[in-house]
C-alpha cells in the first residue's frame, strides 16, 4: 500500500513514522487497500481542535474517508484511524455475508 502525506508544512520524521505505522495497521482489518492519502491541516489557531487530519483510503469500489481534529496531530491521527478501523470492519463483515 502506498501512503501519501499532504501538508502545507514540512512533516517531521516522528510524525511521518506514526502516520505510516497507524495507516499500515489498517491492512489487518481490510487487506484490499490500494493507497492512502493523508491530509494534515491547520485550522483556526484559537480553536482547541485546530490540527485536523483527513485520511482517504482508496479501496476497490467505494473509498473510506475519516476526518478528526485535536490539539495535536498525533491525537488526531489516532482518532481518525480508529474511525477508519470501524468502517473497514463493517465493510469486511458485509462482504463476508
Amino acid at each position: 500500500m502506498k501512503i501519501h502525506i499532504h501538508a502545507p508544512f514540512e512533516v517531521n520524521s516522528s510524525l511521518k513514522e506514526l502516520i505510516e505505522k497507524r495507516v499500515q495497521k489498517l491492512t489487518t482489518f481490510y487487506d484490499r487497500i490500494i493507497k492512502a492519502d493523508v491530509y494534515l491541516k491547520l485550522e483556526d489557531k484559537k480553536s482547541p481542535d485546530g490540527q485536523v487530519v483527513e485520511i482517504n483510503i482508496h479501496l476497490p469500489g467505494k473509498d473510506a474517508f475519516a476526518k478528526e481534529g485535536a490539539d495535536s496531530f498525533e491525537k488526531a491521527v489516532a482518532a481518525t484511524t480508529t474511525k477508519l478501523e470501524r468502517q473497514l470492519k463493517k465493510r469486511k463483515d458485509k462482504l463476508s455475508k
